[in-house]
């Protein structure tokens, strides 16, 4: 989720938003006790969802949750948000007409601001307002546990808050502010995750109920002023945008609008935030580091300027060439942890590595790839045809997630025809990454 400031609005505005959202209405409240009375502490007003009636009440704390039209909400706000507006001169004669603070347009993007009480499915008008008068100021983990006959047991009030109101993690989960929250979803238009192939094809998915207008813009260097880009109406049911890129472009911005221009959802990245979709290199980085090193995959934090540390590298070269091929990725240590490396003349490197540790000489493949901001090399090493391959008059073969010398039996099997080769040891994975 990521948002778009809006501009301000006054109650009344806000108020004929909620006289036009998706039905139904999901009017959640909750209260504190306060020596002799119920005092109002959290309203949450959801639009278009399903919603599940309850109300609990316990010594401290009480919750309900109702469904009721649009109409209903808009009848209620009408009567509870001038009370917000006392000592304003902007108020009006019925107390609507006062500016209140901006509200946002919350898109489908990931990322997750902990300000916002909202993981919206489909983009949605936002807006938190002023709290009751006379609220209390928290809630805390402290106040608690909340135990009453026939009700359910919740080990702190916060905890009942979370469930019955936002329905989504508060902060750090030790506190609960005393809100007005008001979310009315729209479900014209959203996008689906972006995804980029090895075919270097960008796909940009959507889902639109009735004709919008999608823009794309790019651009391949943050310094340079000229953007790419691209613009067209898409129907309901119509198929993803496709593009070729060699490389995925520094900044690029996909929007959904309105035929008046004003944006329903938004997906992109540049250098300070979005989300850029995996190409397949990382993709594979980050499938190996959840695999962790195995018989096809090994981890070296880096490569030594000199010594015996390379000598390692040329070992498990060897044993990967003797036992169907593997992965080495250097940048990630013992522990999955990628802490990055990187070498000018780094291909060099590892090719006077292996010509003067491996025989025969082994050829590979070596790509840079940056994962959050730190470069590891992934050192792709081919099942070998000139079998059995020696590092320093040494046959090594892989054994688990290291490499061990030969036994006689083995190198004479480094001889016959091979088996079917294991690419970076992934193809036992299973399940859905």
């Amino acid at each position: 989720m990521s948002y778009i400031p809006l501009e301000n609005e006054r109650l009344r505005e806000v108020i004929g938003r909620v006289r036009q959202a998706i039905p139904p209405v999901r009017w959640s409240w909750a209260a504190t006790w306060d020596d002799e009375t119920w005092m109002p502490f959290a309203l949450v007003v959801t639009a278009g969802e399903a919603v599940e009636t309850s109300e609990h009440v316990y010594p401290i704390l009480r919750t309900s949750v109702e469904e009721i039209s649009p109409d209903e909400a808009a009848r209620r706000l009408a009567m509870i948000l001038p009370s917000l507006t006392e000592g304003y001169p902007d108020r009006g004669a019925d107390g609507l007409d006062h500016q209140v603070q901006r509200g946002y347009w919350l898109t489908t993007e990931t990322g997750t601001p902990i300000s916002f009480y909202a993981r919206p499915e489909w983009p949605e008008f936002y807006i938190a307002l002023d709290s009751f008068p006379k609220a209390r100021r928290e809630v805390s983990v402290n106040d608690g546990p909340l135990m009453a006959p026939s009700e359910p047991y919740f080990p702190h009030a916060v905890a009942l808050l979370e469930q019955e109101l936002t329905r989504v993690k508060v902060g750090n989960d030790q506190r609960f502010p005393p809100i007005i929250v008001l979310r009315l979803p729209n479900r014209l238009a959203r996008f689906r995750d972006l995804s980029y192939n090895a075919n270097s094809l960008l796909t940009v998915p959507f889902e639109v109920t009735e004709s919008c207008r999608l823009n794309i813009s790019w651009r391949f260097g943050t310094a340079s002023t000229q953007w790419t880009t691209q613009g067209r109406v898409v129907e309901p049911g119509g198929e993803p945008i496709t593009l070729e890129f060699d490389a995925l472009p520094a900044e690029f911005w996909a929007v959904l609008q309105r035929a008046d221009g004003a944006a329903l959802d938004r997906r992109g990245w540049d250098p300070h935030g979005g989300a850029k979709p995996a190409d397949p290199e990382t993709n594979l980085v980050r499938l190996a580091c959840l695999v962790g090193e195995n018989e096809h995959i090994e981890f070296k934090e880096m490569l030594s300027a000199k010594g015996g540390g390379n000598e390692e590298f040329a070992e498990t070269v060897a044993s990967f060439a003797n036992c169907g091929g593997g992965a080495i990725l250097l940048g990630v240590n013992d522990e999955a942890e990628i802490v990055g490396f990187d070498r000018k003349g780094f291909f060099d490197t590892i090719t006077q590595i292996i010509r003067g540790n491996v025989f025969e000489y082994v050829s590979v493949q070596a790509r840079k790839v940056d994962i959050d901001g730190k470069p590891v090399w992934l050192v792709e090493v081919p099942d070998g045809s000139d079998k059995p391959y020696r590092c320093r008059d040494r046959i090594l073969v892989r054994a688990g997630a290291t490499d061990r010398a030969a036994t006689t039996t083995e190198i004479r099997r480094l001889s016959s025809p091979p088996a079917a080769a294991h690419p970076l040891g992934l193809m036992s994975v299973r399940g859905n990454w």
